[in-house]
């Protein structure tokens, strides 16, 4: 029988597989190549219903399919799935922070290949609390912070393959 390709997850020079398993499967190929159902070499995976294909190009369309095999024959394609693996975005570059009353307004740069950012601060240069995600935005404005004390901020962009370094740190 034929496995079912659940996901094909973009990541930074590489992708994700994960597949249903086949009754009667000792083990799975992994096909793939930059064409639809025009693939390299499989990649045997034994009995593994994830896979990481490494090494990929950021930025080009890649296909994916898988074959369950047992000792007496190897089935039929699954279905194919396709994804365009990204890289980490740059980081940003943290224009102004501005203060207010129990608040400061933060400016950015956009960062290339970004989806969204995330605002870390604290009360220490170079120590910061949980970050705060602010999507796809290059102002945003931190809130119930203490009148007279004296805050770092830094600024990092993400997207599916991750974050990216953290910007320079603003007081």
């Amino acid at each position: 029988a034929e496995p079912v390709l659940n996901t094909a997850t973009p990541g930074n020079a590489q992708v994700s597989l994960s597949w249903s398993a086949v009754t009667g499967a000792s083990g799975y190929k992994v096909y793939y190549g930059k064409a639809s159902r025009t693939y390299n070499s499989p990649i045997d995976v034994g009995s593994a219903k994830t896979r990481i294909i490494n090494n990929l190009t950021n930025g080009t369309k890649y296909y994916f399919a898988v074959v369950a095999y047992n000792a007496a024959d190897q089935g039929v394609y699954s279905n194919e799935l396709s994804a365009t693996p990204v890289a980490v975005s740059a980081a940003p570059v943290l224009n102004t922070v501005t203060a207010g009353d129990k608040q400061v307004t933060l400016t950015w740069a956009a960062a290339a290949g970004a989806a969204g950012y995330k605002i870390y601060y604290g009360t220490s240069p170079a120590l910061y609390g949980t970050p705060v995600s602010v999507g796809n935005t290059t102002t945003s404005t931190v809130t119930g912070l203490t009148n007279g004390m004296t805050y770092y901020f830094t600024v990092s962009a993400t997207n599916t393959s991750g974050e990216s370094a953290r910007s320079n740190e603003l007081s």
